[in-house]
């Protein structure tokens, strides 16, 4: 099959380099890939040559655009004009069998080449992209241009769902919740009202568990090198900011420490100076908490340093479709998981699992009794975390639904 994948996230990006890349590599095994994605200009000047070598090793097909952030609104406008005029052009040369489209923007050009050349749409939704930016504060309801445009991606969404050929969704809630009976039109909820062709099919952000792995040997001279070898570390991985609560995960932290004088904290994060800020706002001890900067390969050996890790993020409608990628990261590298409810289908797979504690409220008395929960679930001991981790995050098992959906659509 030849697929033209379309990304508004750069390859060159974090995100591109964990969760486009490596399905994208198995996939490229089969089938014939052309990835048209958008690149920051200081990612894309230091990282294009690795990530050009990758995927030309692999036989893909790389068209880098450049992504323009100012003014607002208008330069977006301006890239999916760019992207259109590319596609059409990649699609007259290669007549492409698909067209897999990574979340909205992309989507709008995807379902343009369906209708006007007949190409498989793949939505690939990733999440509730209009309700993202609007509870991440990206875009203010209240101003009448990001309410235009709110609406406008919401009716898309509509033409998204019903238009694809096949429709993926990060999690079962979101599954479920698209696919309810439709409510009547006296009912507030529910207001998006649509037929899809197929059933939704759930992919989450899969972790790569031949890398995400307990580092065992490492652990005691990682500990040693980050000072902390008779310490309890409770770990956070990953970016801070928009969902992901740092001032909440720290008074976590600090109600615990009280009683628990050996506990010390482990950011393993880029966001450095946003951390030292915050602890410093909050009165804790430079000594209690630890920060690294770390690349991807090196994380597995920081995480098996730690004893448990800790992840809030803002429980809010949109996060019923997110599938966080750190999530099968810690569950491959066997690490018990503190986190909040209402985010996509984490607290079923804690809870089903037995891998971690879930907090349902933000205050002192779930901050303590989570935390009393998860040192009786550790002493406990014989935790399978291989399994779940297979069940619900395995990379292999992505690559392989993905390209069944391919096959599917011949």
């Amino acid at each position: 099959m030849k697929i033209l994948y379309i990304s508004y996230d750069g390859m060159t990006d974090p995100l591109g380099q964990s969760q486009v890349i490596p399905y994208l590599i198995g996939l490229s095994k089969e089938h014939q890939i052309t990835i048209i994605s958008f690149e920051k200009k200081n990612n894309f000047n230091s990282k294009q040559q690795t990530i050009q070598t990758i995927l030309s090793t692999n036989k893909i097909v790389w068209k880098p655009l450049l992504y323009h952030k100012n003014p607002p609104i208008l330069s977006t406008l301006f890239d999916i004009f760019i992207l259109r005029k590319k596609s059409v052009s990649l699609y007259k040369i290669e007549k492409f069998d698909i067209v897999h489209c990574r979340s909205y923007v992309a989507s709008l050009v995807g379902l343009f080449l369906n209708k006007k050349y007949g190409i498989k749409f793949i939505f690939d939704m990733r999440g509730f992209w209009a309700d993202e930016r609007v509870e991440g504060n990206i875009w203010n309801k209240n101003k009448f241009h990001y309410r235009l445009i709110y609406n406008f991606f919401k009716r898309m969404e509509i033409k998204f769902l019903e238009s694809a050929d096949c429709v993926i969704a990060l999690t079962n809630a979101a599954k479920e919740y698209l696919e309810r009976p439709t409510p009547a039109p006296s009912q507030k909820e529910g207001k998006l009202i649509f037929k899809l062709k197929n059933p939704i099919i759930v992919i989450p952000c899969c972790a790569d568990l031949e890398l995400f792995k307990p580092q065992i040997d490492s652990r005691k001279s990682i500990r040693k090198e980050l000072e902390v070898e008779n310490k309890f570390v409770l770990v956070y991985l990953g970016s801070i900011g928009t969902w992901y609560m740092l001032e909440e995960m720290l008074d976590f932290f600090i109600e615990n420490k009280k009683e628990n004088k050996n506990l010390v904290f482990l950011f393993i994060t880029n966001e450095i100076d946003f951390v030292k800020k915050t602890i410093k706002e909050k009165n804790i001890s430079e000594n209690d908490i630890v920060i690294r900067n770390a690349a991807r390969t090196e994380v597995p050996k920081y995480l098996s340093a730690a004893d448990s890790a800790i992840f809030f993020i803002k429980p809010v409608f949109s996060k019923m479709a997110s599938s966080p990628v750190k999530h099968g990261e810690i569950l491959g590298c066997h690490l018990p998981l503190i986190c909040n409810d209402k985010i996509g289908d984490v607290s079923e797979i804690v809870e089903q699992s037995e891998t971690g504690v879930i907090i349902e409220k933000f205050d002192e008395q779930n901050y303590l009794d989570g935390f009393e929960k998860l040192k009786l679930l550790i002493q406990k001991g014989n935790i399978n975390f291989a399994l779940p981790a297979n069940k619900y995050y395995s990379l292999k098992s992505g690559i392989e639904k993905y390209s069944e959906i391919y096959n599917n659509l011949k």
